[in-house]
């Protein structure tokens, strides 16, 4: 008996440790995508690395297919990079959720989101993102990367989180977050009053949007409409046509 407890023992350490390795790749990955992001551009298949990588977490990444060795030279393969992509997408993904919808501090979503990106699959994170209303930005202010789901032309459901301008008049919103990392865009919205939190009345939508803060009426454009994202205080179903990444909403069937 106490010799199969020490070989299940030994099983769960060697599969805790394939568990570490694995998301010591993924951190690795991640810290890619975040450098070359940081210097303006865009990750892509067969960069050539220059990185300091433990032997054992090289040897996984390489194990994986993430990594090519070629003559002294180390790369990323197509599967290393959509794996990054994925990594990044979900854990911004992540932090939307955890900061616009479950109104977690901003150390606890960051350690939440550490958790949950290796965690969710592809199709988890399309459903993430639908719910949320396709951000293009975590709260930080980083592009999120497009899944297929931004791209579907048509969904039932309306997400938790949409544009302003998807509002019809009457409706009442709760502000989530500002799409748009321009400073002088973000000191006029707020100056406005549009901050996270913040309730809304939507008057009107024509000829221009007219949204109720508090007691003060603000006009605003379809562009600069489109820029605040709101958080019904009710959903709807409908039919959904989508061009150009935003929506137009038809009546129920339901």
């Amino acid at each position: 008996m106490v010799s199969g407890l020490s070989d299940n023992l030994r099983k769960i350490h060697r599969i805790k440790g394939r568990c570490e390795t694995q998301n010591e790749v993924d951190e690795l990955l991640e810290k890619l995508w975040s450098e070359y992001e940081e210097r303006g551009e865009d990750l892509r298949p067969d960069h050539t690395l220059k990185l300091d990588i433990p032997e054992k977490v090289l040897k996984k990444a390489i194990d994986l297919g993430y990594l090519e060795e070629k003559e002294d030279t180390l790369s990323l393969t197509q599967s290393g990079y959509e794996r990054a992509r994925q990594l990044i997408r979900s854990h911004r993904l992540a932090e939307r959720l955890l900061a616009d919808i479950l109104d977690f501090s901003e150390d606890e979503t960051e350690n939440e989101a550490c958790r949950y990106e290796h965690l969710l699959d592809e199709y988890a994170i399309d459903s993430v993102c639908s719910l949320l209303g396709h951000p293009r930005t975590c709260p930080h202010g980083k592009k999120i990367p497009e899944g297929r789901c931004c791209t579907e032309v048509e969904i039932r459901y309306r997400p938790l989180v949409v544009p302003l301008t998807e509002l019809t008049p009457g409706e009442e919103a709760e502000v989530k977050y500002l799409g748009t990392v321009d400073s002088s865009r973000l000191s006029h919205l707020t100056s406005f009053g549009f901050t996270p939190g913040q309730k809304i009345y939507l008057v009107r939508k024509r000829p221009a949007y007219v949204v109720k803060i508090d007691e003060t009426m603000v006009g605003l454009d379809d562009e600069i409409a489109r820029l605040i994202f709101v958080k019904p205080t009710r959903n709807i179903v409908a039919k959904v046509s989508r061009r150009n990444r935003f929506f137009r909403w038809k009546k129920s069937e339901r």
